[in-house]
């Protein structure tokens, strides 16, 4: 199983100016983050705010290594991807896994593209995970309960991100 370590959305601006260089084009923000992470999950409201046609451009712009999730939103244009695409939506009615401090929900996933194998995504609802013991546990339930999977993608953040978040998945992402 490999794990990769991700965060929601790539360009919050309460972290973005804490993150990406000071003179870093917004356009290349995508690029820089693709070569910090392995993936990255955008929900419906980016889907809005982007566009199809700027979600095709991320989607033949990153690496044939990285994995693009998009929750909800079906995108209504086919498009040829360089990168693993995935589809998913979080039903509202699961349980959701308290861990260390944790919410931690895992997505349903609708479709694949580009993809041979199984995926688990799960996304950390709340910023808490920083400290190296919640990480441990973090880790260890996904070893025991994900195990049937080829690969998981586990996400920090769902609605307020912040630098630390960022940094929690960076060192997580380190430690793998």
């Amino acid at each position: 199983m490999n794990i990769t370590i991700a965060v929601s959305d790539f360009q919050y601006e309460n972290w973005a100016e804490a993150f990406f260089p000071d003179d870093l084009p917004e356009d290349w923000r995508l690029d820089y983050y693709a070569n910090e992470f392995g993936a990255v999950l955008l929900g419906e409201r980016d889907l809005e705010v982007f566009g199809e046609e700027l979600i095709h451009e991320f989607l033949r712009g990153v690496g044939e290594n990285f994995i693009f999730v998009l929750e909800g939103g079906l995108l209504t244009k086919p498009t040829e991807v360089e990168c693993a695409l995935v589809r998913v939506f979080f039903p509202p009615d699961q349980s959701i896994v308290e861990l260390a401090g944790m919410e931690l929900e895992q997505a349903k996933v609708i479709n694949r593209q580009d993809v041979s194998k199984s995926v688990c995504v799960l996304r950390v609802k709340s910023d808490s995970a920083t400290r190296n013991e919640d990480i441990k546990q973090l880790l260890t339930y996904i070893n025991v309960n994900c195990s049937n999977y080829d690969q998981v993608c586990l996400f920090f953040g769902r609605r307020m991100q912040c630098v630390e978040v960022i940094s929690a998945a960076k060192i997580i992402n380190d430690l793998l």
